[in-house]
């Protein structure tokens, strides 16, 4: 299930597993670095430009989404920064009512011997 954000800015963004799993290991790298106040701001808007989506919802094309990041106010970025992350976020994260993808492991002995106490 894909997940859509839009903000004030006019810019949205459609996150979805295939989009990610589309991703370099260079890409992830700076996307897992987003929330970071060292990542460039350059490194930012490479990973945000990857998810824009025009009012159609269809993705944008490289340089139109650049151009779309570029034209922001310094006072959106964080605002936008924030937008993604939570759209990232609801994608990655199952809902209460969803399956955990595993079941949870124990690594709790008996006791610390592994001996009946």
């Amino acid at each position: 299930m894909a997940k859509e954000k839009g903000g004030s800015s006019g810019i949205r963004f459609h996150v979805t597993g295939d989009k990610i799993n589309a991703m370099t290991w260079r890409q992830f790298e700076k996307l897992e670095a987003l929330n970071s106040r060292d990542q460039l701001l350059a490194d930012k808007r490479e990973v945000l430009a990857l998810f824009l989506v025009d009012e159609q919802d269809e993705p944008l094309p490289p340089e139109a989404a650049n151009d779309a990041l570029l034209a922001l106010r310094v006072d959106q970025i964080n605002e936008i920064t924030a937008q993604f992350w939570e759209a990232l976020m609801e994608r990655a994260v199952p809902k209460a009512s969803d399956t955990p993808s595993s079941p949870p492991s124990s690594t709790e002995d008996e006791s610390p011997t592994g001996s009946e106490p």
